[in-house]
């Protein structure tokens, strides 16, 4: 009797997650299968110690149908924005090729997981591109994430979205912290930041042209 409660309970709470995600997050995939406590609870320990374990468990969110390819590269970025977060690490180059999730890792999951699992959400990202869609993309989709079903449930209890600073391009939590997109030169010059992410300040073709 106790079990079958127990189950009817959980399909209730999934009912719900998923009423919930159609009315407030219309653009996000469906919430993943395994939504019991222990799973929630067990993502909330084992995320909070590894951007890598986050990164790989947040990956649905945004990618419902595409699946992730895990490599050597992918562990070494982590581990190096994980030390920025502890200090270790003060300024930090990446350079890779194209298509390793780069843009992913720095603006998108690391942010995120500074923010929830890491306990920090008070810190403010400014993130910098050549062009202001480049950034504003990368922009969207953290903030797509952090307001996602999935994430909510882990770490809705750590800080809300404010209502009157939420769009795709600048958006601020409740506990201070706040994520400005920009274009290099653009309007966030002059603000001050915990993080300053610089993604693809060159345009590739456009330093081709360029006569030397």
């Amino acid at each position: 009797m106790a079990s079958s409660l127990s189950l009817a309970l959980a399909n209730a709470r999934i009912a719900d997650w998923h009423a919930r995600r159609a009315v407030y997050a219309p653009e996000l995939p469906p919430a993943p299968d395994e939504l019991t406590p222990e799973a929630v609870l067990r993502d909330r320990e084992e995320c909070q110690a590894s951007l890598a374990t986050f990164f790989r468990r947040a990956w649905h969110v945004l990618e419902p149908s595409q699946p992730l390819k895990w490599g050597w590269a992918l562990d070494a970025i982590c581990d190096h924005l994980q030390a920025v977060t502890a200090g270790d690490i003060k300024r930090l180059i990446i350079t890779v090729p194209p298509g390793l999730a780069k843009s992913l890792s720095t603006c998108v999951f690391w942010p995120a997981w500074e923010w929830g699992p890491h306990g920090a959400p008070h810190l403010k990202h400014l993130a910098f591109s050549y062009s202001d869609k480049l950034s504003t993309r990368d922009n969207r989709r953290c903030r797509l994430l952090v307001s996602s079903v999935w994430y909510r449930e882990r770490w809705g209890s750590v800080f809300g979205l404010t209502r009157d600073q939420n769009e795709k391009v600048n958006f601020e939590n409740t506990r201070g912290g706040w994520r400005l997109a920009a274009s290099i030169g653009g309007a966030g010059t002059g603000l001050r930041a915990d993080r300053v992410i610089i993604d693809d300040p060159i345009n590739v073709k456009e330093g081709i042209r360029r006569p030397p």
